[in-house]
């Protein structure tokens, strides 16, 4: 079990400085989560070769490890223009994730459109309108889910306050739609694999590839916990 500091509150101390502040904090695990100067909330990142070797030697030089990264990008947004920006953001945050030897990935559902764009009248989180941002939730799971698969990087998504699923039992429902066969299985775009597709909720949700070794349903709930992050008390806005 990994027990990681989410620096969020920590924002004000330079990336590169950073491992060792949480080093001398006693933590061995980082959570980094949004940052102006790395991973902020729906923009692309703002990382470059150089910061990522820079990092990566921080991060060494301190003995602290990377246990996730927590992107935030308008994934669920039923404006397709704000969606394949997501796409495109997103990518690169797992092409980084890879880059820096990161294999969990932690985000939320989402609220839907921006406040400015043309589908703002479209309230994510009242009734009937939460089906267009689900809708588009979908379409970006067809495109990153086979990409977790391929590179081995868990995404755990979490429900919360005014996501377009706010409460637990429908994010189970959804994810395991997610990891079914009849979703995904016979599309070539996953390779096949269907359930062994390294999804979960929220972050107590053990990879299915380790699952699957001991069969459903063996494992306690104490084994499935993988990853336990310092809470912060920032809200993550809008």
């Amino acid at each position: 079990m990994k027990i990681a500091l989410d620096p969020y509150m920590h924002r004000h101390v330079p990336l590169l400085e950073l491992p060792q502040f949480v080093a001398k904090l006693g933590d061995e695990y980082i959570e980094l989560s949004l940052r102006a100067d790395f991973l902020d909330r729906w923009v692309t990142p703002r990382v470059y070769p150089e910061r990522i070797r820079d990092f990566k030697k921080a991060l060494r030089d301190s003995g602290v490890k990377l246990a996730s990264l927590l992107p935030m990008s308008r994934w669920a947004s039923p404006h397709q223009v704000e969606r394949l920006a997501a796409m495109r953001y997103w990518k690169n945050a797992m092409r980084i994730a890879v880059e820096l030897e990161c294999d969990t990935m932690n985000s939320e559902f989402g609220r839907g459109p921006a406040p400015s764009s043309p589908f703002t009248s479209y309230n994510c989180c009242a009734g009937g309108h939460t089906e267009f941002c689900e809708a588009a939730f979908w379409d970006s799971m067809d495109e990153l889910v086979p990409i977790s698969e391929r590179e081995g990087i868990q995404l755990n998504i979490e429900p919360h306050p005014e996501d377009f699923v706010e409460t637990l039992q429908p994010v189970v429902e959804m994810i395991r739609s997610i990891n079914s066969l009849e979703r995904h299985g016979g599309d070539p775009r996953s390779g096949g694999r269907g359930s062994s597709m390294p999804c979960g909720f929220g972050r107590q949700i053990a990879h299915p590839r380790n699952k699957a070794k001991k069969g459903a349903g063996e494992e306690h709930p104490g084994q499935a916990l993988r990853c336990v992050h310092d809470p912060h008390a920032a809200g993550s806005g809008r």
